[in-house]
């Protein structure tokens, strides 16, 4: 991970303070600010950071991250179990049958929805 990227992190409280990273997404830089902030994640005791990495160091269990936030930063740590993904701009084409989506979206008045993104997995990583 690169200085000044902005990533979302889903992890684990470690006593010390820090983070475990489950996964780091690496957001496009069309997707900064997304989501900014330190909160609960969907796993039980879990939680997310959405933030801009500032430093990164090499540590005994693989890399340290210092992701800041408005109002705060985490040190975060990126173990060789981490998995990590990136975004990166696709096009409809990859939108097939079989192919792994996830959508976000709201509901119209009408009863449609209305997708503000579509996420689509590709060499069979769902996104």
């Amino acid at each position: 991970m690169k200085p000044n990227a902005f990533v979302g992190v889903g992890a684990m409280p470690q006593p010390d303070g820090s983070q475990k990273a489950l996964q780091v997404m690496i957001f496009a830089e069309s997707q900064r600010g997304l989501g900014e902030g330190f909160r609960p994640w969907d796993r039980p005791g879990s939680t997310m950071t959405n933030g801009t990495v500032d430093t990164t160091v090499k540590a005994v269990e693989g890399q340290e991250l210092t992701v800041r936030y408005k109002g705060g930063e985490k040190k975060i740590v990126v173990t060789p179990e981490t998995t990590i993904r990136a975004y990166v701009p696709g096009d409809r084409r990859e939108l097939k049958p079989g192919a792994h989506i996830q959508t976000f979206a709201t509901k119209n008045d009408d009863g449609s929805y209305a997708a503000s993104r579509i996420n689509v997995g590709r060499d069979g990583i769902a996104p």
